[in-house]
């Protein structure tokens, strides 16, 4: 018996493979729900849609545990080790945010998500409809993760595109080196040779700590017209300990608003900068170099903004390091959260979770559909290689072929699960009851 597209979703083995990987991308990408910024937390604040969505997170999960143990086992056992793997999920989820920026383990959240889900594999498992309505059902559960997942991404496309670009400069902002405007921040050690300046189509300027407020709007013209502009200076830091951070050269208003700044946390090179994404002070969030600043060694450093690319360096350290990042559609995740900082691009790990859970259900989908020929396949394969490209084109972004391959991978993977099921004549367990039987 061939499967249709819904009963493919209806198939626990090939739905826990996407389910886990959409649930990887959910919980351990740098959201912000407003959490107080303790390390762990322990209490329930209120019902709020926090609280409802934590409730149902692992609903998917537990039901496709409970269908596929129930098709190997007794009642009893089925629900024992559904509640056993919800609990490991949710404290798997909750301790791996102990190590994701912006994410709060909570204790809270582990006892919702178990409850949730343990309350949603015992009552699947009560129910005794037949398979095929079960089927559907188990289908439109698996489905219902794309939901989130869709919305945020559409969210995504609407805030990248601009999200490194400098917006709303102030031309009341002076130049301060080694300090804050207004003399707050002072640096441990020395600044020479400190510059902000801008060069392009349009022309080149530099700013001077003494320009006047017409020379700082017509300065701020030019970066928007060039869409550049670059902080730099050579630098020796006396202190492991300046926090803050300490400023190497600021072009500020004052200590809660900027247009640009760079400055030294610690060993960490910082550029806080504003854009109509991280706001009057430009710190969420700021660009962060980390070990860039050796303790009394005579660095270089330099942050730069060149056409929606951000890029810091310096030559401290184990010799020249730095890194430079420009937003795409697949390296994202940041943009949905006040995240406080950015350490450079974004690496392979999450561009795979993102694939995987918005292109793998795509290809269980589709590598079932009945009488899907080979030119139809192509034509999916096609479209899956074009669809990451298509929306950076769309939306000003940066295609960058390592997204195109992650997304090729995901869908390859989703077909591959939906082929063995498809060829399949009966699902885990043995025969489909018939219609209407129990």
């Amino acid at each position: 018996m061939k499967d249709s597209p819904s009963s493919v979703l209806s198939h626990p083995a090939t739905n826990l493979l996407w389910i886990a990987t959409a649930l990887a991308w959910l919980t351990w990408s740098p959201f912000d729900f407003g959490a107080p910024r303790a390390l762990i937390r322990f209490g329930i604040r209120g019902i709020t849609p926090e609280t409802v969505a934590n409730l149902l997170l692992l609903v998917p999960l537990s039901i496709n545990v409970a269908e596929m143990m129930r098709q190997s086992t007794g009642v009893a056992r089925a629900l024992m080790w559904t509640v056993v793997a919800t609990m490991v999920a949710a404290a798997t989820i909750e301790l791996v945010q102990l190590f994701v920026t912006a994410r709060v383990t909570s204790m809270a959240d582990w006892a919702l998500n178990s409850a949730g889900g343990a309350a949603a594999g015992g009552f699947w498992l009560i129910w005794q409809a037949p398979w095929p309505r079960r089927s559907r059902w188990l289908a439109a559960a698996s489905g219902s993760m794309l939901v989130p997942i869709l919305m945020l991404h559409a969210y995504t496309l609407t805030k990248l595109p601009s999200a490194f670009d400098p917006s709303d400069w102030s031309d009341d902002a002076v130049v301060a080196i080694g300090e804050e405007v207004g003399g707050l921040r002072p640096l441990i050690g020395t600044v020479s040779d400190a510059s902000i300046c801008s060069e392009g189509a349009f022309g080149q300027a530099c700013l001077a700590a003494t320009a006047s407020r017409e020379e700082a709007a017509a300065f701020n013209r030019l970066v928007d017209d060039n869409r550049h502009v670059r902080l730099e200076a050579q630098v020796v830091s006396e202190s492991d300990e300046q926090r803050g951070p300490a400023r190497i050269l600021s072009y500020a208003v004052g200590p809660g608003q900027r247009n640009a700044t760079i400055g030294v946390d610690r060993r960490a090179l910082l550029l806080r900068m504003r854009t109509s994404f991280t706001g009057p002070n430009g710190v969420y969030p700021e660009f962060v170099l980390l070990d860039a600043m050796p303790r009394s060694t005579s660095v270089h450093v330099v942050a730069e903004y060149d056409d929606g690319e951000v890029a810091l360096s310096s030559d401290g350290g184990n010799g020249p390091e730095g890194w430079r990042l420009r937003p795409s559609v697949l390296g994202g995740a940041w943009v949905w959260t006040r995240i406080r900082q950015l350490r450079g691009p974004t690496g392979w790990l999450l561009v795979a979770f993102t694939a995987g859970a918005l292109f793998m259900p795509f290809g269980l989908v589709i590598g079932a559909w009945p009488g899907m020929g080979g030119m139809g396949q192509w034509w999916a394969w096609a479209a899956v290689a074009a669809a990451v490209p298509v929306a950076s084109l769309a939306t000003g972004l940066y295609p960058r072929p390592m997204e195109v391959l992650a997304s090729l991978l995901a869908y390859g993977l989703g077909v591959r699960a939906a082929s063995g099921r498809r060829d399949a004549e009966d699902p885990p367990g043995g025969p489909r009851p018939a219609e209407g039987s129990l």
